[in-house]
């Protein structure tokens, strides 16, 4: 049973692959010519309205973590996160942001396989203000470009964008971070099978109570904290964790 699984993930996989390089091929164009416009329109405008970024992160749920992207409290962008991959895409948005922390003129990226529909988000640096938006802006030195872009394997294209300040972003960001993961910790059993899953100990037990398997929550819970963040955003972590 456990080989016929593995073979059907295999051919899965391959279909994913097959299905990824054919639809890439397909909307290049496309591609550059959402991002071409994004950047026109940047361009021209020499006042850049910010706008405030937030993350929901939903309560797993079969596998899946549905995320909300807002852009000052309406959601533009729902993503759908997996871990059937055993690697924690929540992670992978932390790390992100620690690239992006550390980011001064070139643009960071993450790559986010929906498995049907994948997505990219960019942070752009302002890294050359004119002499208009230094006037407007005493944080200009903190302001980017936030954007999401989808791409599904019907060739469709949807790119959200919006100016933000950095630094108010990443914060906000990582904060809705560690409160799913301090959330999930106290979820049973969908929080426990989401940490079990992606980070297995010889002690936790699937659909166990949170004093049954506390490893693999404490481990996810620990894996979804950054030094590096805590110091850039400034904030305080609880003694016990």
């Amino acid at each position: 049973m456990k080989k016929n699984k593995e073979i059907d993930n295999l051919k899965q996989s391959a279909t994913f692959s097959k299905q990824r390089h054919q639809i890439m091929k397909e909307t290049k164009n496309q591609w550059f010519a959402a991002r071409s416009e994004m950047y026109a329109t940047l361009a021209s405008d020499a006042i850049l309205p910010k706008s405030k970024v937030k993350y929901h992160f939903h309560d797993p749920e079969a596998g899946w973590v549905k995320l909300d992207i807002l852009f000052d409290d309406k959601i533009v962008e729902t993503l759908s996160l997996s871990n059937v991959w055993d690697t924690d895409p929540v992670r992978d948005i932390m790390h992100w942001l620690e690239r992006t922390s550390k980011a001064i003129l070139e643009p960071t990226c993450l790559y986010i396989d929906g498995e049907g529909d994948d997505y990219l988000l960019q942070f752009d640096p302002l890294a050359f203000p004119t002499h208009e938006q230094r006037k407007n802006f005493p944080d200009h030195e903190e302001l980017g470009v936030f954007s999401v872009l989808n791409y599904d394997y019907n060739a469709d294209i949807r790119l959200h964008y919006c100016v933000c300040n950095k630094k108010m972003f990443i914060s906000t960001i990582y904060n809705a971070i560690c409160d799913f993961a301090e959330r999930q910790s106290k979820n049973p059993p969908a929080g426990l099978n989401w940490a079990n899953q992606l980070y297995p100990t010889n002690h936790a037990v699937p659909n166990a109570s949170t004093k049954d398997s506390p490893n693999s929550v404490r481990k996810m819970v620990h894996a979804l904290q950054s030094t590096e963040l805590d110091a850039y955003t400034g904030r305080l972590r609880k003694k016990n964790r």
